[in-house]
Formats: C-alpha cells, sequence, structure tokens
C-alpha cells in the first residue's frame, strides 16, 4: 500500500501503556500522528477504549494540540471523580457516625425530662401518711384491748406503755421522748398525738388496772 492509501490519525488510549490494537502497541493517552490503512482504522475506530480523530496534513500540528487538551481534561476529570467518590464515602461515614451519636442524645434527653418530672413533682408525703406507714410497723400484742382507740395513736400508746412499765410514769413524757425510728428515720408525735395517747393510756389502761385492783381488794 502506498503512502498516499494511508490515514493519517490521532488515537486517544484510554487503556494502560502497551495496549495494542490493529497490529499497533498504544500509550496510555496521546498517539499522534499516526498512519494507518484503512483495515487498521477501522479497528481502531471500533475500539471503544480509544478515541480516533483523522487528521489531514495541514492541520496535524493544531489537531495535536486539540489531542493534548483533551487528555488534560480526562486527567481532570479523572482526578476529580476520584475525590469526589472519596467524599462520597466519607460522607456516608459521616452519616452513619452522627446517627449513632443521634440516638445516644435523644436517649439521654428522654432521661433528663423523665428526670426534669419528677423533680418538678415530688411525691408528697403528709403527716397522715406517715402515720398511716406505720400503723403497721412494730405490730405487737398489748396487755390490754386497744381497739377501741384511733389506730394512728396505738403506736404512740405501745410506746408509752412501754415507758410505763420501765418506770411508772407520773405525767405525760415530753414528745421527743416518745420518739421512734422507722426506716432509718425517727418520727416523733406531734403535741396533739401525744395527748391524746395519753389521755387514753391514762383513762383506759391506768385507771382501768386501778379499778380492776381496788375490785380485787374489795372482793
Amino acid at each position: 500500500m502506498t503512502k498516499l492509501n494511508l490515514i493519517a490519525i490521532a488515537v486517544l488510549c484510554a487503556m494502560p501503556t502497551g495496549y495494542r490494537r490493529a497490529d499497533i502497541s498504544l500509550t496510555k493517552g496521546d498517539n499522534s500522528p499516526l498512519e494507518v490503512n484503512q483495515e487498521q482504522y477501522s479497528a481502531l475506530e471500533a475500539d471503544k477504549n480509544l478515541t480516533v480523530m483523522i487528521l489531514d496534513a495541514d492541520s496535524v500540528e493544531s489537531n495535536t494540540g486539540q489531542i493534548t487538551s483533551i487528555i488534560e481534561l480526562r486527567k481532570k476529570y479523572e482526578l476529580l471523580l476520584a475525590e469526589h467518590n472519596t467524599l462520597k464515602n466519607t460522607a456516608s461515614e459521616l452519616r452513619t457516625i452522627s446517627f449513632g451519636q443521634q440516638k445516644v442524645i435523644n436517649k439521654h434527653e428522654e432521661t433528663i425530662s423523665l428526670l426534669e418530672i419528677e423533680i418538678a413533682n415530688p411525691p408528697i408525703i403528709t403527716h397522715e401518711d406517715t402515720l398511716a406507714d406505720l400503723a403497721g410497723v412494730g405490730d405487737r400484742t398489748f396487755g390490754f384491748d386497744c381497739s377501741s382507740a384511733p389506730e394512728e395513736l396505738h403506736h404512740w400508746i405501745a410506746v408509752i406503755d412501754d415507758l410505763n412499765k420501765e418506770a411508772p410514769l407520773t405525767k405525760k413524757p415530753n414528745c421527743d421522748h416518745l420518739t421512734i425510728g422507722v426506716n432509718g428515720e425517727d418520727i416523733t408525735p406531734s403535741g396533739a398525738e401525744r395527748d391524746a395517747a395519753w389521755d387514753w393510756y391514762q383513762k383506759n389502761v391506768v385507771i382501768a388496772s386501778s379499778d380492776a385492783v381496788e375490785s380485787e381488794a374489795e372482793a
């Protein structure tokens, strides 16, 4: 085939250097100018890994510059694509970490909210509640019938009875003397409770016992 039957072309190769097509060893990037026959041109042009441009004698120099620009653009494209993929992976990892942290934050906020509600609405423990709790504390068997006394006075009557057995009481004890410990907390009767327990004890235990003794003596 004569020189006139050859086609002047420029080939942009995306494959590694040494890639062969149409009996031509190509380098990665610009391969120009090349002179090929029609069969070689057809084989090169059909390869999707190659970009083939036909050159004429007058435009070889200008087209070579164009191919060089295309190569530079492709390099920039590949760099940008690599950076883009890296950023996507980083963003995905950050979203995963952020989601996990948000779950922890939400749980903490829920716990804090519950604690704030408890702090703002503390349980109100009244003296009556305490007495009700004490009703079943330290139950004892009295040596007398205590059923006629108000239930909330039973434990104070019991303490008065204990003190009286230790040493006969000639006057009502101070409220502090009736203090009892319940679940690590000291409970002291009010003055009214002390008075009511004392009056009941005097009337139903002390006086009743004296009357019983006198009745036996007379008999």
